[in-house]
C-alpha cells in the first residue's frame, strides 16, 4: 500500500512542479515557506553564515526564479522540535544544489508565486538576490510534499 500511496502522491508533485516550471515560463518568481500567507510582508532577515553580506540580511521579501530553492526552504523543518536546526542550501557557479544541515528533515510547505513586477535585483561584491521592499501578493500558494524531491535532478543532501 505504501508503495501506492508514494506513486499517487508522485503524480501529483509531478503535476505541481509542471505548474510551477509553467509559472516561471510565464515570468513569475517563487518563494516558499512553511505557512500558508496571503499577503507577503518584508521580514528581517538572519543569515548565520559567517561571510554574509549586507544583501542576505535586508527587512525585504526574498524571491527567486530557481524553483529549487523555494522548495528546500518550504520543506525544511526540525526533526526534533526541541532543538534548534541549522538549515542550508548553496548553489554552486556550474549550477549543482546541496541542501541539509542539522536537526532537519523535510515536510510539506508552500510556494508562493509572485508577480516580477514588485521587485528588483540588488548585488553586492559577493551575491545578487531579487527583493521587494513592500507587501506582495501571491497570484498562487501551491502546497509540496517531499515527495517533490525525487523529481529534482541536481541537489545533493546533507542531512543530519
Amino acid at each position: 500500500m505504501e508503495t501506492l500511496r508514494n506513486n499517487n502522491e508522485n503524480k501529483e508533485m509531478a503535476a505541481v512542479l509542471k505548474k510551477l516550471e509553467d509559472y516561471r515560463s510565464q515570468g513569475y518568481l517563487f518563494h516558499g515557506t512553511k505557512n500558508k500567507i496571503e499577503v507577503l510582508e518584508p521580514r528581517q532577515a538572519h543569515d548565520d553564515d559567517p561571510d554574509t553580506t549586507t544583501v542576505n540580511n535586508l527587512c525585504a521579501v526574498y524571491a527567486t526564479d530557481d524553483l529549487r530553492i523555494p522548495i528546500i526552504m518550504a520543506l525544511f523543518d526540525k526533526k526534533d522540535k526541541n532543538k534548534d536546526c541549522n538549515g542550508f542550501y548553496s548553489v554552486t557557479n556550474g549550477g549543482k544544489m546541496t541542501a541539509g544541515g542539522e536537526n532537519v528533515t523535510y515536510t510539506p510547505g508552500y510556494i508562493h508565486v509572485l508577480p516580477k513586477d514588485k521587485f528588483q535585483e540588488i548585488e553586492d561584491e559577493r551575491t545578487k538576490e531579487i527583493v521587494a521592499f513592500e507587501n506582495v501578493s501571491p497570484i498562487d500558494i501551491i502546497l509540496i510534499t517531499p515527495d517533490i524531491l525525487d523529481l529534482i535532478p541536481g541537489i545533493t543532501y546533507d542531512i543530519k
